[in-house]
């Protein structure tokens, strides 16, 4: 979003033709722009937030035992070729870094170089793979252990009930989904109506209900329409938000080197 909203690449959201903004919660605020990017972008809201929730581990607790409580259960040889994690940059270095100790927003360097690759190309060669979203494969039997969105696991689970979701104990780095309009949407007024439809709590109830991703709906909440609104896996209680930071993607060189190394990971 950030990215986008630099490049001018978004339409300003029309807030008065939104006004089932009012139903989100104060926790989730409609998308500015970072105040530091401000005069690059255009002024005003930018984006809606859909869903949000934090990727952690899912695990088949019929195969998996003890049941993982840290990010190294991933790179645990001993359950070899049933593993997977993210095919994201991002969220292969955020599990190893918080493996180490160092945080997924880290700017160490060197720590990234020397402790944090190596220790992604010993993984590279336990993995079963590298999966865009490891729901089927869990489900099917075919992985015990994969990095997955709390949702994904969730639905995942209704086909196999022995799969559970855990936070690691070193944090999770937690996501929100926006949906904006780009800055060539033909028909802004049909757009604007389908994402004040979208914002309604009996709607979000539904897609929240199906797809098993926390909303930010407050009211629908509050009107008891969500069935995982007391699954603290789903909804991690507040004083737990610490350990849930948002990816920041790093900047400057620190950006460049994880480029780099990605490249030479995936391609290696």
């Amino acid at each position: 979003m950030t990215r986008m909203a630099r490049e001018r690449l978004l339409r300003p959201l029309d807030q008065a033709a939104l006004p089932g903004l009012a139903n989100l919660a104060p926790a989730h605020p409609p998308w500015r722009a970072p105040e530091k990017y401000a005069a690059e972008c255009d002024a005003g809201v930018l984006g809606v937030p859909y869903f949000w929730g934090v990727t952690g581990i899912g695990y088949d607790s019929a195969k998996v035992d003890p049941a993982p409580t840290s990010w190294e259960a991933l790179f645990d040889p001993k359950y070899a070729g049933k593993i997977a994690v993210l095919d994201s940059k991002g969220d292969v270095f955020d599990q190893a870094q918080l493996a180490v100790g160092i945080g997924i927003n880290s700017t160490d360097k060197a720590t990234i170089r020397d402790v944090v690759f190596p220790k992604l190309v010993a993984q590279k060669a336990i993995l079963r793979s590298y999966d865009g979203n490891p729901e089927r494969a869990l489900a099917s039997g075919e992985l015990w252990l994969a990095q997955i969105d709390s949702g994904d696991l969730m639905r995942a689970q209704r086909k196999r009930p022995s799969l559970r979701f855990v936070v690691p104990k070193e944090g999770a780095p937690s996501w929100v989904d926006y949906l904006a309009l780009p800055k060539a949407c033909p028909h802004p007024e049909r757009a604007h109506r389908f994402l004040d439809f979208l914002l309604d709590p009996e709607i979000a109830a539904v897609n929240a209900n199906h797809l098993r991703f926390a909303t930010p709906n407050r009211v629908a909440l509050e009107r008891g329409l969500i069935d995982d609104a007391d699954d603290p896996q789903i909804y991690p209680p507040i004083e737990r938000s610490a350990i849930h930071p948002p990816s920041e993607n790093w900047d400057g060189k620190t950006k460049e080197l994880v480029n780099k190394l990605w490249l030479e990971l995936r391609g290696g």
